[in-house]
């Protein structure tokens, strides 16, 4: 078998749904951790930058949902993706969904409430130097808000916030009442893709304090750390 090289930023939640989705299929992988102070080794691994990113035996991909669908390829057991069409597009729904609207809500909270940032920046920069630690600390938060403030998260207020979230959160607590996992009767990807943004969104004050209101969501939370972590 072709040894797995992970190259990662740890903290990541499309770099831990890559992680759990190997651990699930009982892949051997070595994990490369990057830093964003290595920009020019950055570049080599991944040229559009995005991470995480895989090396199957020189094969490289980048991009946390193109690997799933390349692991669910080339080793299908034990499946992440239902076998049933409207199931498989109900899963896509929903990673996609994971992606592109929870992973905001994660930078928010963390990102833009003061006290909430200095636990951000030691996540992101846990293995750079106290230097650019320090550096980054200054920087990187404005750079966080200007970013959601294009797309229109950051101009709403903190009690707008949270309501998204807790709308959010009572979806997925429907969908587990209905059905022990998200989409099928079995683990899928829509659960890892869940599962890896809410371990973020718990580390900040409030998103851990919401998630505590849904217990169905935490057991459903350990069911899946069990299966892949």
């Amino acid at each position: 078998m072709r040894m797995i090289t992970l190259y990662q930023f740890e903290i990541s939640p499309f770099c831990d749904k890559t992680r759990r989705a190997l651990t699930y299929k009982g892949l051997e992988f070595e994990v490369k951790e990057m830093l964003f102070s290595q920009e020019a080794e950055n570049l080599k691994v991944s040229p559009t930058h995005k991470f995480p990113v895989i090396d199957r035996g020189g094969d490289r991909l980048a991009d946390s949902t193109d690997i799933a669908y390349y692991l669910e390829e080339k080793y299908p057991e034990p499946p992440l993706c239902p076998a049933d069409p409207a199931s498989r597009a109900h899963m896509h729904i929903i990673e996609d969904w994971a992606d592109e609207s929870l992973f905001p809500y994660d930078l928010a909270m963390r990102g833009l409430w003061e006290h909430n940032i200095p636990l951000l920046i030691d996540d992101i920069f846990k293995y750079e130097t106290p230097e650019l630690q320090k550096m980054f600390a200054e920087t990187v938060p404005d750079g966080i808000r200007q970013q959601l403030i294009a797309a229109g998260l950051g101009r709403k207020d903190k009690k707008a916030i949270l309501n998204d979230v807790r709308r959010h959160l009572e979806a997925v607590n429907a969908l587990i009442q209905a059905n022990s996992w998200l989409v099928a009767d079995h683990l899928s990807y829509a659960d890892i893709a869940v599962a890896a943004m809410f371990f973020v969104i718990n580390r900040a004050e409030e998103g851990a304090a919401m998630l505590d209101e849904f217990p169905m969501i935490r057991k459903w939370q350990e069911r899946v750390d069990e299966l892949t972590l």
